[in-house]
């Protein structure tokens, strides 16, 4: 009896953590953070277009960190635009980009009144959600000012797609406080990669699904972008990427 009481246990250890021993950990702090990235969103909302850059000269310890997994930093960032107006900036998206922006809403959803069933990989995800969260303490909201979407003309044979671009505001926030540091404006815009005219990434020959190619690499680049432009012009900001040329 002992041994098969030894043996439930053993099996109960390596089946991990549930969704309600997850919650039961992680919600109070996962709630309260939560409500803090709510008031720094509302409040980048709200505010007036940058007439210049306000950022400070330098800031020490910031790391700035995307959807990589797990992410490396202590800052992520928020395209807001995408966050209020999904189907309009984000669909039809290709692979993982749409996670960039919605990396905090796997916590919400299991903290909610109708959490989705979890199968085990997906304990393993919610469980790295829930420590990703606690890691953050800046918030870089990415605000639009004049966004492009990529476009095709069948009537310009020889170059019919026309690169997607962005002109926004990246805003920093620390989300103890929900204390705004600092905005800076920014421009992106996809980029050929090929030689000439010819772009040679496009590979399909249906149009809808090379824009959403563009769509995917203009969404990647206005991240990038974002981030560079701080990594770039405050010291003590780290950033991955390299400053748009």
């Amino acid at each position: 009896m002992r041994h098969g009481v030894m043996i439930g246990l053993l099996l109960s250890a390596a089946c991990g953590p549930s969704r309600e021993d997850l919650v039961k950990k992680h919600g109070a702090q996962a709630r309260q953070r939560l409500e803090l990235l709510k008031r720094v969103l509302d409040n980048c909302r709200s505010r007036s277009a940058l007439e210049m850059n306000d950022a400070p000269e330098a800031l020490a310890g910031v790391t700035l960190a995307d959807g990589d997994a797990p992410p490396i930093g202590n800052a992520r960032s928020i395209w807001l635009d995408a966050n209020d107006r999904l189907e309009q900036y984000l669909v039809p998206l290709n692979w993982s980009y749409s996670e960039r922006d919605r990396w905090w809403r796997r916590t919400a959803e299991a903290m909610g009144p109708a959490p989705p069933s979890y199968a085990k990989n997906d304990l393993k995800r919610l469980k790295s959600a829930f420590e990703e969260l606690e890691a953050v303490e800046y918030i870089l909201v990415i605000k639009t000012v004049e966004y492009n979407k990529p476009t095709y003309d069948i009537g310009r044979s020889v170059a019919p797609y026309t690169l997607g671009s962005m002109v926004g505001e990246a805003h920093l926030y620390r989300l103890q406080d929900g204390t705004r540091i600092g905005g800076l404006k920014f421009r992106a815009q996809d980029r050929v990669i090929g030689s000439g005219i010819y772009d040679f990434t496009l590979t399909s020959d249906q149009p809808s699904v090379n824009l959403r190619s563009l769509e995917d690499r203009l969404y990647g680049e206005i991240h990038k972008a974002a981030q560079a432009h701080w990594g770039a012009r405050v010291r003590g900001v780290r950033s991955p990427y390299p400053l748009p040329e």
